[in-house]
């Protein structure tokens, strides 16, 4: 099972994307306990590489870049951005 850590960078701007596309609020949610659980349970392989210990995934509106310290089990989150296609046309 990994810890999950957010670089501050990162949750800030989570804190941003919640802010400007309150709409979108109850996706964010249901991504970040997917990720949440996809993390805990296989955080060394979910996404895909970037790097020796990045990785660069997508759940709902969100794309997410996290490092992986797997001696330590720890996903570290460094940056979340809205999808491209998450806003309806």
């Amino acid at each position: 099972m990994f810890t999950i850590v957010w670089d501050n960078p990162a949750f800030d701007q989570m804190n941003a994307l919640i802010h400007w596309y309150p709409q979108l609020r109850s996706e964010f949610s249901t991504a970040l306990r997917e990720l949440q659980r996809l993390w805990n349970e296989r955080g060394n392989n979910w996404g895909e590489a970037r790097g020796v210990d990045h990785r660069l995934g997508f759940e709902g509106p969100l794309s997410v870049l996290i490092q992986i310290d797997e001696e330590d089990q720890v996903v570290n989150v460094q940056e979340v951005q809205l999808r491209r296609n998450a806003l309806p046309s």
